[in-house]
Order: C-alpha cells, then sequence, then structure tokens
C-alpha cells in the first residue's frame, strides 16, 4: 500500500511538473539564437560553432512530431530535456540519501527526493533555458546523467565496471555532440576514476571500452559534413571539407573571446558568476549548502572533491570567457549548489 502511494506521489508531482513545463514553453522567437536554431533544426541546416549536431536531429524530429508551430517543437526538446534531468536528478538525490542512509537503511526516501526538482527546475536560470529553445537544457540533462552514474557508483565487479565505462563514455561523447563546455567534466571525472579503488585495479582494461563508446557516439558529429555537402539553406561555415570541419566543431573563432582578461578581472568575474550561483536560491540557502558539503565531505571524501573540480572548473572557464550571455554556462555549478 504504502509502495502505490508513493508512486501515485511522485507520478503526479512529475507529471504536474511536465504539464507546467509545457504551458510555460515559449511560442514565440526568443533572444540570442533562438531564430537561428529554430531554422538549423527545421532546415536540417549547419548552426554557428561548434554546429550542436546532436541538437539539431532531436529539433528536426520533434518539428515533425509536435502538432504546434516550429518554434513551439523545438522548444519541446528543451521541455523534454530539463523533465529528462530532472528525473535524473531526483535518482542522484535519492542515491545520495540512501548511501548515507540520511532516512535510515530501510526507509523509502524517494518521495522526499522527488521534491527536489520542484529546486531544479524552477530556479531562474534553468527554468528560463527550458521554456525557449536552446541547447543549454540538453547540455543539463547530461550533466545529470553523468552526475548521476558517478555519485550513485558503488564497487563493482569488472563485467559491472565495464557497463559503467561503456555507458558514461558514451554518454559523455553524446554530450560532446551537443556542446563542447561538456569538456568542463573531464577533469572531475578522471580524478574519480583514478581515486576509486576498483576502477584503477581495471584501468587499462576499462580505457579500450571507454574510447570505443567515446567514438562511437561522436559519430554524431559527422552529420555536419555529410549535411553541408547538400549545401543547406543554413550552411555557418560550411564544414563539408576537414579544415572547415576543425575550425568549425572546435569553435576556433572564439579564442578571441577566452582568457584575454588579467588576473584580477578573471578573479573579480569568478565573484560575479558564484553570486550569480548563489542567487538561484534564497540566500539563506548558504548555510544548508555550507552544511550540505561538510557532511558529503565526511562522508565521501572522493564524490566531494568530484564536486568541487567540476564546481570550480566551471566557474573558472566561465570567468574567463567574455561573451553577455555567459550565464548559461553555470548549468554545472547551479545542480552541484543545489546537490
Amino acid at each position: 500500500m504504502k509502495d502505490r502511494a508513493t508512486k501515485l506521489f511522485v507520478g503526479g508531482l512529475l507529471l504536474l511538473n511536465l504539464v507546467w513545463l509545457v504551458t510555460t514553453a515559449a511560442n514565440y522567437v526568443g533572444f540570442v539564437d533562438s531564430g537561428e536554431l529554430a531554422v538549423a533544426c527545421y532546415t536540417l541546416g549547419i548552426a554557428h560553432p561548434t554546429g550542436y549536431p546532436l541538437y539539431t536531429l532531436f529539433g528536426r524530429i520533434s518539428t515533425l512530431l509536435f502538432p504546434g508551430t516550429v518554434i513551439e517543437a523545438v522548444s519541446f526538446v528543451s521541455t523534454l530535456a530539463g523533465f529528462g534531468a530532472g528525473i535524473f536528478f531526483i535518482l542522484l538525490i535519492k542515491s545520495l540519501f540512501k548511501r548515507f542512509a540520511l532516512f535510515g537503511r530501510k526507509s523509502n526516501c524517494l518521495p522526499v527526493a522527488s521534491t527536489s526538482v520542484l529546486v531544479l527546475l524552477y530556479t531562474p536560470l534553468v527554468w528560463s533555458l527550458t521554456a525557449t529553445n536552446e541547447v543549454y537544457t540538453l547540455h543539463l540533462f547530461f550533466i545529470a546523467t553523468v552526475f548521476y552514474l558517478v555519485l550513485s557508483t558503488e564497487n563493482h565487479t569488472f563485467s559491472g565496471l565495464a557497463r559503467l565505462a561503456a555507458l558514461l563514455s558514451y554518454l559523455i561523447g553524446l554530450s560532446f555532440c551537443n556542446h563542447l563546455s561538456t569538456a568542463l567534466l573531464i577533469p572531475g571525472v578522471v580524478f574519480w576514476a583514478i581515486s576509486t579503488r576498483s576502477i584503477r585495479r581495471h584501468i587499462l582494461r576499462l580505457l579500450p571500452i571507454c574510447l570505443v563508446a567515446g567514438a562511437v557516439a561522436l559519430t554524431v558529429y559527422l552529420y555536419l559534413p555529410i549535411r553541408a555537402s547538400h549545401f543547406p539553406l543554413l550552411d555557418w561555415g560550411a564544414p563539408n571539407t576537414f579544415d572547415n570541419f576543425i575550425r568549425h566543431v572546435s569553435g576556433w573563432q572564439y579564442q578571441v573571446w577566452m582568457f584575454n582578461k588579467s588576473l584580477p578581472e578573471i578573479l573579480h568575474s569568478m565573484v560575479s558568476l558564484a553570486w550569480i550561483t548563489i542567487r538561484q536560491l534564497p540566500i539563506f540557502m548558504l548555510i544548508p549548502v555550507a552544511v550540505g558539503l561538510i557532511f558529503l565531505s565526511l562522508k565521501d571524501r572522493i564524490k566531494s572533491i568530484f564536486i568541487v573540480i567540476v564546481f570550480v572548473s566551471n566557474l573558472i572557464y566561465t570567468a574567463g570567457y567574455t561573451i553577455p550571455e555567459i550565464d548559461t554556462y553555470l548549468l554545472p555549478s547551479v545542480m552541484i549548489y543545489i546537490i
């Protein structure tokens, strides 16, 4: 009876959130890249670097299946991605509750964990991105899945570790096909892998599995030269030659905006970005956030360091990147702050 009540509560909560996200999604062209991305999805074109092939393909599928307008269809991709990120975030919080026995070893903490989706999805930054057609909510989905796999992992046999390595590498590869800022996860994931005894013991056997799975996922980038060879309406950078392809997927023209500040300016930017992250929640939440970090550090030092590495690397990168809409790059930091 309790299990049925739990399923009804969690299912009802998720359904209400999905309905709310769908009804509040944008039905108009928004700011910055909204119009360009909608055209790229609808015409199967080439968006601005780094091309975002995975998002473009998902957006095209949505325009074929969604009954509304093109802009509503591509916004629906963000809605589903944000909703999916919320589901994995619930599973992540549940695994942490269970691992640290916050409600007892045998208690069903899913109902409490499920309420965390209300915190994640309705911070100003996440909600604003979930409501419009942008690539960042899909990026949040991949971040949430990677965090879930890393933070909920216990010691496994080699076969279990092999499956984990293949899945994690494949998801990271797909995430790269959506947004290159996925690279900010790599230092934390590498630290976690080499610091986890069971993984370190089999590292040489797991590396080929990771490389193959990641390479398979990266084949999504072949969309760019294949589609560019057909000269689509939107053909940014014409990546149908090797040189153009490398320039496009690496975003080489953005280098003029990367780390062109002095050290004091970067530090000032880091403080400003940290403040943006903090303001996603009421200011008094700083207290339980500090307590939570201390608690996690005492319970599991490796995973707490993993979180700190991703948080700090994200802040350093965004502080050194000089573009107006830089707050959208703070999604990993915001999710960590909420955890």
